[in-house]
């Protein structure tokens, strides 16, 4: 995957309504596209042609800090379409610019990550949540090794992530798991949930979110390509559960994420997003 650096007149995205398995209003991605190169992952470029470049927001930090003088106190999400933290955030330092902005201005911020890179910013992260609310999470499909090299094969494993939440929970910062995606018939088994929700504990986590795999029509190629060489027997199952449709079905979905739920509550985790207008609200009511 190559890459190309641009300058930006805008960063900031604004949700209508908060993002459904995150929690957040406000989005601002450093970087479009991704080098991870998850075999699952739903976010591609408008531009078909872009598909295999990474583009780097040279000025990202700067429009941010324009772009929030007048916005409303929201939790900004970093990563929903890309990873944050991806190697070339090593050399261009988008990221670390964007939270120097937040925590000047007084923004708290969501890190969606599968990088242990993260770990070079906790300073920032702990000054942000000393003001507001700094959160991190680390996303999961697999729950083997074996499977996670063949569906995140430049992305760190999952030990380092376990690793890497152990670190920063350490240090005072929130962190907690995504199992996103879930994938039928692969990963949504309860053994594998549970032990990957066990260690998730063990290592600091505080809370649990999952939401299942969504087939695009642009993934689903890649993805179906994965199954007919590794898992040929499901490709009929696949077709059966998502029909025409993108999303599974309510009916299969239902009953594994009650599971989850269950999971995690057992755990003392939530299974929710972290929320920083409920956390101000639990300050309020110390004073």
């Amino acid at each position: 995957m190559t890459s190309k650096e641009i300058k930006i007149k805008s960063v900031l995205s604004v949700y209508r309504e908060r993002d459904p398995l995150y929690g957040f209003r406000y989005v601002a991605e450093p970087y479009i596209g991704c080098s991870n190169s998850c075999l699952y992952c739903q976010a591609s470029p408008k531009d078909e042609t872009e598909k295999d470049i990474v583009q780097i927001r040279l000025n990202a930090a700067e429009v941010l800090s324009r772009q929030l003088v007048k916005r409303p106190r929201e939790i900004v999400g970093v990563g929903r379409y890309c990873d944050p933290y991806m190697p070339l955030e090593k050399h261009y330092l988008i990221t670390n610019n964007i939270l120097q902005v937040l925590a000047v201005q007084g923004f708290p911020v969501h890190i969606i990550t599968k990088s242990t890179l993260v770990q070079r910013d906790y300073q920032l992260f702990q000054e942000i949540g000393q003001k507001t609310m700094a959160t991190i999470t680390f996303e999961f499909a697999a729950t083997t090794l074996e499977l996670a090299k063949r569906l995140e094969p430049n992305s760190a494993s999952p030990i380092k992530r376990l690793k890497a939440i152990h670190n920063l929970t350490s240090k005072g910062i929130n962190c907690g798991i995504a199992l996103n995606p879930v994938l039928p018939f692969i990963g949504d088994y309860q053994r594998g949930i549970k032990q990957l929700i066990l260690a998730a504990k063990e290592s600091g986590a505080s809370y649990v979110l999952a939401t299942p795999l969504v087939m695009k029509e642009k993934q689903a190629q890649k993805y179906f390509a994965f199954l007919e060489e590794n898992h040929p027997g499901l490709l009929q199952p696949y077709r059966v559960l998502y029909g025409r449709s993108s999303n599974v079905p309510y009916w299969y979905w239902e009953p594994i994420n009650e599971m989850i739920k269950s999971l995690a509550h057992e755990q003392g985790m939530i299974y929710e997003a972290p929320s920083w207008f409920e956390l101000q609200e639990k300050q309020l009511t110390l004073f």
